[in-house]
C-alpha cells in the first residue's frame, strides 16, 4: 500500500477529535441530531450531506464524550450491513451513559419528544441516580448523576 508523502508529518489524529469515539447507526441521522441537541443536550461539530442535502453522518459532543452518528454510511462500500437495532428488531446490545446535572429535566424531554422510558430516575447502589430513555434507533441511554456513595449493602445477590 502506497503511503502519502505528507502521512509521516500528519498528527495520528485529527484536530478537535478524542482518541476514540464511538459511531452508532441511526435510522435517520436528522431526527438522530433533533433528538440528541434538544433531549440530551449535545452539540453539532460537523455533518456530512449527501447528493440530496440530506444528513448521512454527523460528530456530536456533549462535554467531553464525542459521538458519531451514520445512517449506515461507511468506507466499505457494503453499508447494508450496518444498522440501527430497531432496524434490526433486537434490543440494542449496547447501551450509551451519559452525566447529567438534571437527570429528571432530560426525562422531561424525552417523554416530550416521545422517547421510550424505561427507568424513572432512581438513585442505584453505586452512587447515581439513573434513568434508561430508548431513543428513535433503539439504542440505550442511561442519564445519571451521582449523588450518593457506593453502598455495598444495596447491590443486588
Amino acid at each position: 500500500m502506497k503511503k502519502q508523502a505528507n502521512q509521516k508529518n500528519r498528527p495520528t489524529k485529527q484536530e478537535g477529535y478524542t482518541w476514540g469515539t464511538p459511531c452508532i447507526v441511526v435510522d435517520d441521522a436528522e431526527q438522530a441530531i433533533e433528538t440528541y441537541t434538544k433531549v440530551f443536550g449535545f452539540k453539532v461539530d460537523n455533518a456530512m450531506k449527501d447528493k440530496t442535502g440530506a444528513t448521512n453522518w454527523a460528530k456530536l459532543s456533549y462535554k467531553d464524550f464525542g459521538l458519531h452518528i451514520s445512517n449506515g454510511m461507511c468506507g466499505t462500500g457494503d453499508c447494508e450491513k450496518f444498522k440501527s437495532p430497531k432496524a434490526l428488531g433486537v434490543t440494542s446490545s449496547v447501551s450509551l451513559y451519559l452525566y447529567n446535572d438534571d437527570v429528571e429535566a432530560v426525562v422531561e424531554k424525552a417523554k416530550a419528544h416521545g422517547l421510550k422510558i424505561v427507568q424513572e430516575p432512581e438513585v442505584m447502589f453505586w452512587g447515581d441516580k439513573m434513568c434508561i430513555i430508548v431513543d428513535e434507533s433503539g439504542y440505550i441511554w442511561n442519564i445519571a448523576r451521582n449523588v450518593a456513595d457506593f453502598d455495598a449493602s444495596k447491590m443486588p445477590s
